[in-house]
């Protein structure tokens, strides 16, 4: 038998308003609220507060989702008024919770838009600076071409490799060396192209070349009587293969 004269402190009316209480407690609730109108309004009170609360922190989903939702939860004929508000708190409690995890799906959806947009964005990036650099060198070559100071060179195959001979474009006075690659046969992976500069009999590094590029930067060489082109293992060698020597051209 409930109490009535502590059945506001007791936590049963809250726990009636949930749905929480047996067939019973629940009938004995309905039956002290049908004939005290001061704790049925106090009932109440608590009623609006769970749904101010409820919708308060709610938001919105698709329009959809809610008809589907309402069409799931419209109950069947109400006893009394007070089973309609537990109805109402109920339905309030639910919107929320459905709502709630639909924001969240609809927030990681969004955070993976979002990584993929920073991604393209990155790939973009990359692109662009890429671009940026190759014409820097575009600029950097038409600028050393129309050098007065800038001399051609053709350097001549040997009969180890037949090809159309590569032009060193060699500017003594800005010292700097340009080569177009592109004649140059294609080698396995194992396998570069390695260009010196012979000052004094000794082979000294200018850089790697790859015949997939049009033009390439070398390092300028003080004092070189020759260029030379050899063919070295992958990744270049800190000496010239004298007999593995492709081309060269007298400066």
């Amino acid at each position: 038998m409930i109490d009535k004269s502590n059945i506001k402190e007791s936590g049963l009316l809250e726990q009636y308003l949930l749905g929480e209480l047996s067939i019973e407690q629940t009938a004995e609730v309905e039956a002290i609220l049908d004939q005290d109108q001061d704790l049925l309004d106090y009932v109440r009170t608590i009623e609006n507060n769970l749904e101010k609360i409820a919708f308060d922190h709610a938001i919105a989903p698709p329009h959809e989702v809610k008809e589907n939702l309402l069409a799931s939860l419209t109950p069947e004929k109400k006893k009394s008024g007070t089973s309609f508000y537990r109805y109402a708190v109920g339905f309030a409690a639910l919107f929320f919770i459905f709502t709630s995890i639909w924001l969240y799906n609809d927030s990681q959806r969004r955070q993976k838009e979002v990584d993929l947009t920073k991604q393209e964005i990155e790939i973009l990036k990359n692109e662009l600076e890429a671009l940026q650099a190759q014409n820097d060198d575009n600029m950097r070559f038409a600028t050393i071409l129309k050098d007065k100071n800038t001399i051609p060179f053709i350097v001549k195959g040997n009969d180890k490799v037949a090809f159309q001979s590569p032009i060193a474009y060699v500017n003594h006075v800005n010292k700097e060396v340009f080569v177009n690659p592109k004649q140059l046969p294609k080698l396995s992976s194992e396998k570069t192209y390695q260009m010196w500069g012979d000052v004094d009999g000794e082979m000294i590094n200018m850089g790697l070349l790859n015949p997939q590029k049009d033009m390439i930067v070398m390092s300028y060489i003080e004092n070189a009587t020759s260029i030379n082109i050899t063919i070295e293992p992958a990744g270049g060698n800190d000496h010239a293969t004298v007999e593995n020597l492709v081309a060269n051209v007298f400066l």
